[in-house]
């Protein structure tokens, strides 16, 4: 090692093994580490809100178009978490954490930006509802209520409950009920806050070079955090959905920060599964659920749009020719013209 070499490998243990540093990882420890106290705290607040069982029939509302598609592939599409219908999907948490920062805590924002997860996948939603026959999700997502719900046992998904662990959670899909309540959420909130509160207030005064600043790998496991929980929570608006989310968190990170012509996924299984729809003016994301099995063996109900004028004969034919047996046709109770 040259002279230079080891002056530099001097400071960096100097800087590491001082007062100030130490203290700083006491800190980490304390709050952020799988351990951490109140690491422990927010897992515990999220997880109280989450169900272990969901109910027994869970909605897909979509257009027949969908429903054709959807029964003759056995698959749904998951859609990025990034083209949900809410422009403030994934952000609804971070943002009410940010608007609750004192004016102190602000310093830590710069921080949660720089280190905000580079995944080139964020989690990809299939969405579903508690109710089989809403208004308004006849609405929004089946042709005004010409189309259909596909009722699915939830018994049948083969997916573990979402719980939020210590551990990261790439590669695996599970089930989950959208958090609305606000008195929830915003427990969850302050008590993500109070972290960085007193992790700046802790470390007021102390200084570091800025590289090597401590509130760096402290935001970096922060981002990391909200990146999996992020997806749990929504704007209140949209409670009466009664939404229920089939996630899955890809594995592939960014092989690429500054070419996109270069940019490639790390997993390869995870790139051959991947696959891609066009809108009129975009380019769309989604993998496929369920991997292993086909949807067919999951519907046992399916109800008509208050507007569907589909034969429930011709239906059952329909259901016959793509494998789908034992399945109960119903028709919406709304009385939409």
């Amino acid at each position: 090692m040259s002279k230079e070499e080891n002056e530099a490998q001097s400071g960096v243990d100097h800087q590491e093994s001082s007062p100030s540093f130490k203290h700083a990882n006491a800190l980490y420890n304390q709050y952020l580490s799988k351990d951490g106290f109140w690491a422990t705290k927010v897992r515990e607040a999220i997880n109280d809100c989450l169900s272990e069982t969901p109910p027994k029939i869970l909605w897909h509302y979509c257009p027949l178009s969908a429903m054709n598609g959807i029964l003759k592939s056995g698959k749904f599409f998951m859609g990025a978490l990034s083209t949900m219908n809410d422009y403030k999907e994934g952000r609804w948490l971070r943002g009410r954490i940010l608007e609750r920062l004192n004016h102190a805590s602000r310093q830590f924002v710069p921080y949660l930006d720089s280190t905000k997860i580079g995944f080139l996948l964020n989690p990809f939603i299939l969405s579903l509802s508690e109710q089989g026959d809403l208004l308004s999700q006849w609405r929004a997502y089946a042709s005004g209520g010409k189309g259909v719900a596909l009722g699915l046992e939830s018994s049948r998904l083969h997916i573990p409950a979402f719980r939020v662990e210590k551990e990261q959670m790439p590669g695996q899909t599970v089930l989950a009920n959208v958090i609305y309540n606000e008195e929830v959420q915003e427990n969850v909130v302050s008590r993500i806050v109070h972290i960085i509160d007193c992790l700046v207030k802790e470390l007021h005064g102390f200084e570091y070079e800025a590289h090597r600043h401590p509130f760096i790998p402290m935001a970096a496991y922060i981002n990391m955090y909200l990146h999996y929980v992020e997806p749990l929570f929504k704007n209140p608006a949209f409670r009466e959905e009664g939404e229920w989310r089939i996630v899955y968190f890809p594995q592939s990170h960014l092989s690429s920060f500054l070419e996109p012509t270069k940019t490639e996924l790390s997993e390869k299984d995870e790139a051959a599964a991947l696959r891609f729809r066009f809108r009129e003016d975009d380019i769309v994301p989604h993998f496929l659920f369920p991997k292993e099995s086909n949807i067919q063996e999951m519907i046992s109900e399916i109800m008509l749009g208050p507007t569907c004028k589909m034969d429930q004969i011709f239906l059952t034919l329909f259901l016959n020719s793509c494998g789908v047996s034992s399945c109960s046709i119903n028709r919406s109770k709304a009385s939409l013209r």
